[in-house]
């Protein structure tokens, strides 16, 4: 099994597939601390999330607050079938990912949805075009051995603590370490009218070259159910 595989740390389980690089660094922190020797891994998971709570409430703007606020509820989404959006597309799904660089462009192919964004590579920050959508407009570069995404021109996004607006930037960072099994994933959300400061997430992917992705219909099982 892939969460069994010895290229995982502690670190990654306790966060639960996602979480900041700061969170990450507090539960390193936590981990590595004489005083913790005898606490237990829920009892420091359960400190890094009140941790989490307390940043994340510091870099929330009052607008942001007050858009949250007006969102109305939605009550059962049980039956809805909706896309993800790009946050929730790129790192808050433990689904396999496959990259692949094709005619100048990058391909991400996510098996969660099947979502597939084919990506021009440039030296140039995107532009918007036309009206803002689920994924926007997007460019790609290298800056090492570094995989950078930008994208603009997005639709506003939900993320749990917020709703950002469609002037937000995302951009994803994938870092494959040096033995070539573990890929770090980064994605900032800079949206001064949501955040005070860029808004981090931080996913690490295992490589697993044998699994091929399914492509599955994720609608299915509503569309028998009804």
């Amino acid at each position: 099994m892939t969460r069994q595989h010895p290229a995982w740390l502690i670190e990654d389980h306790l966060c639960g597939f996602v979480c900041s690089p700061e969170e990450y660094q507090y539960l390193h922190r936590l981990l590595m601390d004489p005083a913790n020797d005898k606490r237990s891994l829920p009892e420091l998971q359960q400190d890094m999330r009140t941790f989490s709570s307390q940043q994340v409430a510091k870099n929330l703007t009052d607008a942001a607050r007050q858009r949250l606020a007006a969102v109305p509820e939605r009550g059962d989404t049980s039956q809805l079938c909706e896309p993800p959006d790009l946050r929730l597309t790129a790192v808050a799904s433990p689904l396999p990912l496959a990259i692949q660089l094709h005619d100048g462009n990058v391909i991400l192919h996510q098996q969660h949805w099947n979502v597939e964004r084919t990506i021009r590579l440039a030296n140039e920050s995107p532009t918007p075009s036309g009206p803002p959508s689920l994924y926007g407009n997007a460019t790609a570069r290298f800056e090492g051995a570094t995989l950078v995404v930008e994208s603009v021109n997005l639709l506003p996004m939900m993320t749990g603590e917020s709703l950002t607006t469609d002037q937000a930037r995302v951009t994803e960072r994938y870092t494959l370490s040096e033995d070539r099994l573990r890929l770090d994933m980064e994605l900032t959300i800079d949206d001064p009218a949501t955040y005070r400061e860029p808004r981090v997430w931080y996913q690490p992917r295992i490589r697993t070259p044998d699994v091929q992705l399914v492509e599955d219909d994720p609608c299915a099982g509503l569309r028998e159910q009804n």
